[in-house]
């Protein structure tokens, strides 16, 4: 803390204040004190006349509030994380007289500490937070605290503040108990889901554990299953995959012979589904061929009936830390599910080694960067979607996604910070649609392009070149021929593996959100090309 730098000005101004003005005596410790909290309060407090009635002699006052000053260190003084109070104008007389007993206080000794400690604590004893209930208004509340502060009753003001906002984090958590909780009860699960993500939850936290207790017990027709037919349902889950053991993984279906047929009524929690632990931090995408099932399941919201499903939804996604997407498929596309679904064993293995056969034709412009390349890229985000994905979103790196079926050639980039592997055979016709929403909101209007290092071709020379050349493209990274960059499919369905060497160098291309005259020329001749 500098204290002596602005002892000489600060004598000064005081002199100024006592004779009625008082925004000069503040502002040498605006600079010298900056960061402490209340000086903006204490600034609009400038040029305004003293309020009468409540002045006393500061020196005089408050003697016994000194000795209790005194054994208060300067980091007890100095904590004030809180939003302060506005003074309103008719108290900004009677703000400054306060702010006066510490300020003559240095003028006459400028390494006073105990008056530094007090002006420290002003803003936490007078514009503390008014608490709930209070029938008082603000310009009420704040002359009653001056009135206490002059008498020199800054213990008693110290106890009323509100400690340090940091601390109480607790509170907070509670607070977004309250309101999950109400919204659950009204069964708007889709804003309590919100209001958990804002809250920036973290997985199995005890405000998940009491949501909990929101489950209402399992209602609804029961099913008397045979011990041979649960051995069955229970043999074929092993079959599927040796690590998943006493999986209750359906509640309902529509036919009575499959899993849903057994599990049907039956309050059900997944406590031992041994895929979700593998699941965590990813996206799960959910096709389904009933639009009303993937709209539910999107919205969390539906009718009486699937609410307690719901509920379960709402509390796995953050325990296990998930993001559930849903999509819609065609019946005919949806074989697989359906005949699991049904427990049509046989006709799902015939199924699925079909899907999975090796031969199955690749999407050669399906070229994935690796996890390196991708974390370099990132640090530009967060990116509202990714440009060009596979139709299923399984080569995504955002939570939103452009594919064939909805290409990123039709969509509206303007105002979006994209991410943007492009394929190979659509380099051109990308970049120049990008230019042409850039050109129509360059300020709001941002990319990150995987770009291969082919200088002869046409993208390269009409639109990288220039752009580069104006400022507007900016090469944050360039890897060099023979790197491992690129992924694809390996045949097995959802898998991938390494391309090898890169044949051509690669580079990271950021288009900023800044933009100029010459940039729009660019992108103007990029669009007329």
């Amino acid at each position: 803390m500098e204290v002596g730098s602005g002892s000489a000005e600060m004598e000064h101004e005081a002199d100024g204040a006592g004779e009625g003005e008082a925004g000069g005596a503040i502002r040498p410790l605006g600079g010298t004190l900056g960061g402490v909290g209340g000086l903006r309060a204490m600034g609009q407090a400038r040029r305004q006349p003293m309020a009468g009635g409540l002045k006393g002699d500061p020196e005089g006052l408050g003697e016994a509030g000194w000795a209790w000053l005194r054994g208060l260190s300067i980091d007890e003084c100095a904590v004030s994380d809180y939003p302060p109070l506005m003074v309103p104008k008719r108290m900004r007389g009677l703000f400054t007289e306060c702010a006066m007993v510490a300020l003559r206080r240095m003028r006459v000794d400028t390494e006073d500490v105990d008056a530094y400690k007090l002006f420290f604590l002003l803003p936490c004893l007078i514009l503390q937070p008014v608490q709930k209930g209070e029938k008082k208004g603000v310009a009420q509340v704040i002359k009653e605290r001056c009135a206490c502060f002059l008498r020199g009753d800054w213990e008693e003001l110290h106890a009323e503040a509100p400690g340090d906002r940091r601390a109480t984090a607790e509170a907070d958590e509670e607070r977004v108990l309250r309101d999950a909780v109400r919204l659950v009860k009204a069964g708007q699960l889709g804003k309590a889901a919100k209001r958990l993500e804002l809250a920036k939850l973290a997985p199995a936290t005890e405000t998940l554990q009491k949501l909990e207790r929101l489950h209402p017990a399992g209602t609804g027709r029961r099913r008397e299953v045979g011990e041979d037919r649960r051995r069955e349902l229970q043999a074929q889950a092993l079959e599927l995959d040796e690590g998943v053991f006493d999986v209750d993984a359906a509640r309902e279906e529509a036919v009575d012979g499959g899993m849903g047929g057994f599990f049907v009524g039956r309050w059900f929690s997944v406590v031992k589904w041994d895929e979700v632990r593998k699941w965590k931090g990813c996206k799960i995408v959910s096709w389904s061929d009933n639009e009303s099932a993937r709209l539910v399941t999107e919205n969390l919201w539906g009718k009486a009936t699937f609410i307690p499903l719901l509920k379960e939804i709402l509390l796995l996604t953050p325990k296990h830390d998930l993001r559930i997407v849903t999509r819609r498929i065609s019946s005919k596309a949806n074989g697989l599910a359906d005949a699991l679904s049904r427990s049509e064993m046989g006709r799902f293995f015939e199924l699925l080694r079909e899907w999975s056969r090796r031969d199955s034709p690749r999407d050669l412009d399906d070229w994935m960067v690796n996890e390196w390349l991708w974390e370099k890229a990132r640090v530009f985000g967060p990116f509202a979607v990714d440009a060009c994905c596979d139709k299923m979103g399984a080569n995504s790196r955002c939570f939103c996604w452009w594919s064939i079926v909805d290409s990123c050639l039709s969509k509206q980039w303007r105002g979006l910070n994209v991410y943007c592997n492009p394929p190979f055979s659509l380099l051109f016709e990308i970049l120049t649609h990008f230019l042409s929403k850039k050109r129509v909101a360059p300020r709001t209007t941002s990319a990150v392009f995987v770009l291969p290092f082919w200088p002869t071709e046409r993208f390269w020379l009409e639109i990288v070149v220039p752009a580069i050349d104006c400022g507007l493209f900016q090469v944050v990274e360039f890897v060099p021929e023979g790197s491992e960059v690129f992924t694809s499919p390996n045949g097995v369905r959802g898998r991938r593996k390494d391309c090898g060497p890169a044949r051509w160098p690669v580079v990271l291309v950021r288009v900023c959100r800044a933009y100029s005259l010459v940039e729009s020329q660019v992108a103007g001749s990029a669009e007329g090309g």
